[in-house]
């Protein structure tokens, strides 16, 4: 007889299945599949602190009741280090793979499902670290253990599948990419569903592909169940939700849409904003996304607002000379240009020199560039005198009489 438990993640697919305990360690079973359970449906949720809670104490119970060689302490190994992986701790995960995978693989022997799981988690690192190569060659080991061991058609081949598209997806391999999305997203369908965070990944991922190729017809259903299944499983306010959003903001933008992309462009920051803060840096990118595409429509006024709002931020997060204050400058500079107002532009121009000066020096291209296109600006408004001395300055600089 055994005790089986279901896990709550795609990526957990397959039931462990644990040896019936003695009655002496019963309750310390019963209580480490308990943390276990808790902790993974922490982690398929993205609430990562109590997940990380739930796996410290399942792990700590597991090397004290079931010893530091035990399938039950692999499993906390793996867990642990997915949740460290999630939250950008790559090392540590790494660390936490390996020392599962020794003990996976002389307690459960080199074929087993298991092995194939931290593999596929191992690669997972190694592909967030920009080891593709490595990360490839493991995915397909795992993907071939676990054929081996459980069918073509499992739900933990397409898991394999799927984090192989998302690799090939980032190094511009659009037709790979595709049909492993579409293998992936056929295998769940079939099995588990695609109610889960690696179904709504490749919903989206295979979205935004279709969407880079122009394949706008079929990318907006897919984006658009990629949002829906992130709602149900995360709730209305969650970073990947945001990024469903973004992506039918995207959408909308690619084809030429653009109040459309505008209105998903702003629901996505009102459910950042809660999760950052108004006053984050971090959000200055949804803000600029969302003032560019007024600026497509001519709608220069609510464009400048949002274009100044995220300057302000930077100043005052970053520091009035922080190099990230040129971007903005730079926003504002076009914003100007595209309303013809030349006499606005000049102090911005004067300001993001300055500050690119001070923060990447006086040879950086992008102090050149402005220094350049300051001179130009100066022309245009009939300054020569100034446009004369800029461009001085700029053959001085290239010439290295001025460092």
């Amino acid at each position: 007889m055994s005790l089986v438990l279901l896990l709550c993640s795609a990526g957990e697919a397959v039931p462990r299945v644990w040896a019936e305990p003695h009655a002496s360690t019963a309750d310390a079973q019963a209580e480490w599949e308990g943390l276990y359970a808790k902790a993974q449906a922490c982690y398929e949720r993205e609430r990562y602190a109590e997940g990380v809670t739930a796996a410290d104490a399942a792990l700590a119970l597991a090397e004290e009741q079931f010893g530091s060689v035990h399938e039950q302490t692999a499993a906390s190994l793996h867990q642990r280090g997915l949740l460290y992986a999630a939250q950008g701790q790559f090392e540590q995960a790494k660390a936490l793979y390996q020392r599962a995978l020794t003990i996976d693989e002389k307690t459960l022997g080199q074929s087993h499902p298991h092995v194939a799981k931290i593999l596929d988690s191992l690669a997972q690192v190694y592909h967030a670290q920009g080891q593709d190569d490595e990360a490839l060659s493991l995915y397909h080991r795992a993907k071939r253990l676990t054929e081996d061991a459980l069918g073509r058609r499992h739900p933990d081949v397409a898991t394999s599948l799927y984090h192989m598209a998302v690799t090939f997806h980032a190094q511009d391999f659009y037709a790979e990419a595709a049909s492993l999305y579409e293998q992936a997203i056929e295998i769940w369908s079939e099995s588990i569903g695609l109610a889960h965070r690696d179904g709504a990944g490749a919903l989206a991922g295979l979205g935004r592909l279709y969407a880079i190729q122009h394949r706008f017809t079929e990318a907006e259903p897919l984006l658009r169940r990629a949002l829906s299944t992130r709602e149900q499983l995360f709730g209305l306010i969650h970073p990947a939700v945001a990024q469903s959003m973004e992506d039918l903001a995207t959408l909308y933008e690619k084809r030429g849409q653009y109040s459309e992309a505008a209105s998903w462009s702003k629901r996505a920051l009102d459910v950042r904003e809660p999760l950052l803060g108004r006053d984050n840096p971090a959000l200055v990118g949804a803000l600029s996304g969302l003032a560019e595409l007024y600026l497509r429509q001519h709608q220069y006024t609510v464009a400048e607002s949002l274009y100044r709002r995220g300057l302000a931020i930077r100043e005052h997060a970053l520091g009035p000379d922080h190099q990230d204050v040129i971007a903005s400058l730079e926003a504002l500079i076009v914003l100007y240009g595209a309303q013809g107002q030349l006499d606005k532009e000049e102090p911005l121009y004067v300001r993001a020199a300055s500050v690119a000066e001070k923060t990447l020096g006086l040879r950086h291209p992008t102090t050149i560039a402005l220094l350049e296109r300051y001179e130009y600006l100066l022309r245009d408004l009939g300054k020569m005198e100034q446009a004369k001395a800029v461009g001085q300055k700029i053959g001085q600089i290239r010439s290295g009489r001025i460092r």
